[in-house]
């Protein structure tokens, strides 16, 4: 408060300081962990990191191979993996799954292992409430600790299990109910189904929702349709930035977005690249707030990355994004801000060097964070943010979809 410099100017980037007391710093592309009095406690030697975690542990990267570290920057597990799977959500136990040389397998914290599954599996989960999902051939199914296939590979789809024992699957195109058990509390016959939480499940059947409790008999009854994701239902009003459930959409396809507006090439961009898609009754809402998670997901669909599934509608693009350092994986379900946006661009771009940008023409430079500056001087520099009227950055304010369009054109087609 009195304006004392803590922390001299002398790295690239820095991040929140989380409960630990510490900040994730860059110097180049190489990122360590300060403290509040600026020490460099972790050296600046990873490609990429993870906030740390409930437990104690954060993701690294050493170039394409993740480990995970703690406070002390002791290795608890080498970098030595291709993939770790996630270690502190809710509902997941402390074993994770990780892969090496085309094979899974189940790890302690202490990086010991526990299981080694079957060879020829292609995916396999982190445990969640006992049970992993695991996929062989395009189809999935669930082992226990033993690594006993409790629940048969048969499903085109499934999901980690809730804290209620549930789990959507999906049988040829159509979507219900299983349990830990795998036995069947709702048959696979609906259009769309997700979870709400408190045994209680929605359905959409011929354009229409439904809810059943699940701690009851629920009817049955035939649908033909479409497809899902699981916690996104059809009408909802978050939207899940993906493809619709009409198939493939266009700027065109949209009632609410203006012909020749200034988005509009923006959101044809985004819906045809399959980043986004709309928000039900061929609605895009460009004008609506766009939330860390839905940029979270547009971010790992734009690297290629499969984000169905997951205990919600954004845990698997949000485990991407933290552990590609892209985000800290806070507050997902809040709006994100415009400098915030600039920040997540700039680290999936990997943080490259940045000269001083004059911003001399916006009025509100002085509204920019510290941790911010560089992503904003970067964006501005490349074109990818160009201020709003007034002659202003507005880094504080709310992104809406079709600002958040805009840019992600912008920067994918950035030289």
């Amino acid at each position: 408060k009195t304006g004392e410099l803590v922390i001299p100017a002398k790295y690239d980037g820095i991040s929140d300081f989380e409960e630990t007391g510490l900040a994730a710093v860059w110097l180049g592309d190489k990122v360590g962990f300060i403290d509040k009095t600026g020490e460099l406690v972790i050296p600046a030697k990873y490609d990429g990191i993870s906030d740390f975690e409930e437990t104690g542990l954060a993701a690294v990267r050493l170039g394409d191979k993740w480990g995970m570290i703690d406070k002390t920057g002791r290795e608890v597990i080498p970098c030595q993996y291709d993939i770790l799977g996630l270690t502190a959500i809710e509902g997941l136990d402390t074993i994770i799954s990780a892969r090496k040389d085309g094979q899974w397998i189940y790890m302690d914290l202490t990086g010991a292992q526990v299981l080694l599954p079957a060879q020829d599996y292609t995916s396999a989960d982190s445990f969640y409430h006992g049970l992993s999902l695991v996929g062989r051939d395009g189809k999935y199914g669930y082992i226990d600790r033993t690594g006993a296939e409790v629940i048969p590979i048969r499903f085109d789809d499934a999901w980690d299990f809730s804290k209620e024992g549930l789990s959507l699957a999906e049988l040829d195109g159509k979507y219900g109910v299983i349990d830990q058990t795998g036995r069947t509390v709702l048959p696979c016959q609906y259009e769309l189904a997700w979870l709400l939480g408190e045994n209680l499940v929605a359905v959409r059947e011929n354009g229409k929702v439904a809810v059943f409790s699940l701690t009851k008999n629920a009817p049955s009854y035939s649908s033909g349709g479409s497809r899902r994701d699981e916690d996104r239902g059809g009408e909802t009003t978050q939207p899940d930035d993906g493809q619709t459930d009409d198939g493939q959409a266009s700027a065109a396809t949209y009632t609410d977005v203006v012909k020749d507006s200034w988005y509009e090439a923006g959101v044809a961009f985004v819906t045809e690249k399959g980043l986004f898609q709309g928000v039900g009754e061929d609605r895009f809402a460009p004008n609506d707030n766009m939330t860390r998670a839905m940029l979270m997901t547009v971010l790992a669909r734009l690297d290629g990355q499969d984000t169905a599934g997951g205990a919600t509608w954004y845990e698997k693009a949000m485990a991407w994004a933290t552990a590609q350092g892209v985000s800290d994986g806070t507050d997902p379900e809040g709006n994100i801000t415009r400098e915030q946006l600039a920040v997540m661009l700039y680290r999936y771009a990997n943080s490259p060097a940045v000269d001083a940008a004059d911003l001399a023409e916006f009025v509100d430079t002085d509204a920019v964070s510290d941790w911010a500056q560089a992503a904003i001087q970067w964006a501005v520099q490349n074109g990818i943010l160009t201020g709003k009227d007034g002659a202003r950055l507005d880094p504080q304010g709310s992104a809406t979809r079709a600002e958040v369009a805009v840019i992600l054109q912008r920067f994918a087609q950035a030289d």
